[in-house]
């Protein structure tokens, strides 16, 4: 595999990506005849100067039906990208010093040729993750291995549990949603990473308790709670997502006083962690809001937004890739607009904690400001 490497200005060092993770390192870097050294020179303010992660949604066609979708998928858009005008913007990204490429949909395995997609970005380097409702690998005993020979995390949705989850998602989801979870883990090498995410709604919140436990005996490396956004297909007003995380919280907590099996890791956006100062490459605000910063997302059909929150919403609309350079994109309106957000605009001050729930778009959907404060929550010590 080519080793992909950057000189980055923002942190006057070399950054490349191994395993998934980023890393820094001091120059100067000779070349190797299996390494490609892109040089950046500037950087926007608050910002790197190109994403270290751009995700493609290269498909919004999707063989469930959920009724949470932020992406509204199920039909195709008008004008997917073709093969050649993914694998040009991959050759585009690779130039710029683009380092991983996260692969989503609609679920990306609904289109036939994905996987020469997945091929093709491992020839150019990147690392990459996918984001899928695991159907296709759940019925199909030998995709799983193949493709932990090009990529290095796969994130499954599993958004209810039994026959609750087939009545809102699809009829006989639960069986290969299941046992794609399972084949990924027994195959994963031992650096992969299978995650499992869950998006919280009234009609799985009885359910998350049979989640947990089935997903730790399954040995997942993490269990994602993701609060529902009011955007695409879904209808979820704002203060009904905002109970739902109070109340999976709640019960989240009984769960883990009652010592029940649950993954060993757990993320719930209420739950907060510290960067350990040391070893953190990204200052903690990029963490907690990469869009803009070391993000960007391309839809189904070219157009680029900050984060895929935003897809749907022209305001956001940075550009399309089939007429814009992923410079001008980054360096778009938009773009800016985003950065410019920090969390000394929002009452958070110089907060070191990892929260989820400072998401730009989270208080963006709730009052069309990026600057609105986010929510109260339990776990919060920085404010009242």
């Amino acid at each position: 595999m080519l080793d992909l490497i950057r000189y980055e200005p923002f942190f006057e060092k070399y950054l490349f990506s191994h395993q998934g993770d980023l890393y820094l390192v001091d120059g100067p870097i000779e070349p190797e005849e299996d390494s490609l050294i892109v040089t950046q020179d500037t950087h926007p303010h608050n910002g790197l100067s190109v994403p270290t992660k751009v995700q493609i949604q290269v498909t919004n066609r999707c063989n469930l039906k959920c009724p949470h979708c932020y992406v509204a998928s199920g039909a195709p858009l008008a004008e997917e990208l073709s093969d050649s005008e993914i694998q040009s913007f991959l050759q585009e990204c690779q130039r710029a010093g683009v380092l991983q490429i996260q692969w989503s949909g609609g679920d990306p395995f609904v289109r036939r040729d994905f996987l020469p997609l997945v091929q093709y970005a491992y020839s150019l380097g990147f690392e990459q993750d996918i984001l899928t409702n695991g159907v296709a690998l759940g019925k199909n005993s030998d995709l799983a291995l193949e493709l932990w020979k090009y990529v290095q995390a796969v994130q499954v949705s599993m958004d209810g549990y039994g026959e609750n989850f087939d009545i809102w998602a699809g009829k006989h989801v639960w069986g290969p949603v299941l046992e794609s979870i399972a084949r990924l883990v027994a195959t994963k090498p031992e650096y992969g990473r299978v995650s499992v995410a869950t998006t919280l709604d009234k009609r799985n919140l009885a359910d998350l308790e049979s989640i947990g436990a089935t997903l730790s005996d399954l040995n997942v490396t993490a269990w994602i709670l993701a609060r529902q956004v009011h955007n695409g297909r879904s209808l979820v007003s704002e203060k009904e997502a905002d109970d739902l995380l109070n109340d999976s919280y709640s019960l989240l907590q009984e769960i883990r006083g009652r010592n029940n099996k649950l993954p060993s890791r757990v993320l719930h956006p209420f739950d907060k962690g510290f960067q350990d100062e040391e070893e953190a490459i990204l200052p903690v605000e990029w963490v907690t809001e990469p869009a803009a910063r070391t993000f960007l997302y391309v839809s189904a059909n070219g157009d680029v937004y900050p984060f895929p929150y935003f897809d749907g919403h022209a305001e956001w609309v940075s550009g399309n890739i089939r007429d814009t350079s992923l410079f001008d994109l980054w360096h778009s309106k938009p773009f800016n607009l985003l950065r410019s957000a920090t969390r000394s605009n929002t009452g958070c001050g110089e907060c070191k904690k990892i929260c989820q729930i400072w998401s730009r778009w989270f208080n963006y959907g709730r009052k069309g400001d990026i600057c609105e404060p986010p929510i109260n929550h339990p776990t919060c010590t920085n404010r009242t």
